[in-house]
């Protein structure tokens, strides 16, 4: 069974596989050329420890889709981005008063009249077993409940900078940069060579056939290669794959 949290539905493998199993047999399809299109670019990879494995690729290939399918399924399912920036502009507006109201308090007498509700009644003992201040600690208790506001307001600024048109532009809609770092990610992993980002690169060869294979429409070898070189601008090159370039 599924669980949620929010409404972030968390499914098992046997439950993605059913749910998506025409996907996937359309997808198997296509295993001749996906292995062969990752298999040419071992002939270019920077070192001789790695062997391309045929299967454990092809695991990493069906997890990439299944990755994939998921994604475009909550994308198609989620509310409309102008509604969703609407929605987050107004969480910010508040989050970013209280937060200002919540700094001001630590600072004046508010925040002794929190302080002394914090504690309570009873007054607990000024020093506990091992020494520490149980007074400082209610205190620091106070200051780590501010400094949560403020995180979250972090991340909602980092949530509406996400569904900014300019920030992400319609390439990245199309071929989303997360999942040609997962591909970045199966390529060098499976061949030891670091994605390249050309026209007629292995990688561009290789992300064709994955696109392809997943069923998306629409779209031409120039433009994966442009999301490709987008992709590389913003994690700077081999960065994207977790690594220091």
């Amino acid at each position: 069974m599924s669980n949620t949290l929010w409404r972030i539905e968390f499914q098992t493998l046997q439950e993605v596989q059913a749910e998506f199993s025409k996907q996937f047999r359309l997808f198997d399809q296509h295993k001749r050329d996906l292995l062969e299109a990752l298999a040419r670019g071992c002939a270019r990879r920077r070192s001789d420890t790695v062997t391309f494995n045929r299967e454990k690729a092809w695991r990493d290939l069906r997890g990439g889709a299944r990755l994939y399918f998921i994604a475009q399924k909550l994308q198609n399912q989620s509310t409309p981005v102008g509604s969703r920036k609407r929605k987050i502009g107004k969480l910010l507006k508040s989050l970013r008063q209280t937060e200002k109201l919540s700094l001001q308090a630590l600072e004046n007498e508010i925040g002794t009249d929190l302080f002394q509700a914090a504690v309570g009644p009873n007054l607990p003992s000024y020093y506990d077993g091992d020494g520490s201040s149980a007074l400082l600690r209610k205190a620091d208790e106070i200051k780590a409940r501010v400094e949560a506001i403020t995180n979250f307001k972090k991340d909602a600024q980092a949530a509406q900078q996400s569904l900014n048109p300019a920030a992400n532009g319609a390439k990245a809609m199309l071929f989303p940069r997360d999942c040609l770092q997962g591909l970045g990610r199966i390529y060098y992993e499976n061949t030891g060579a670091i994605p390249g980002r050309g026209f007629g690169s292995p990688f561009a060869d290789f992300a064709y056939e994955f696109f392809m294979a997943v069923g998306l429409k629409k779209f031409s070898y120039d433009s994966l290669v442009e999301a490709i070189k987008d992709a590389h601008r913003r994690y700077k090159g081999c960065s994207w794959l977790g690594k220091k370039p």
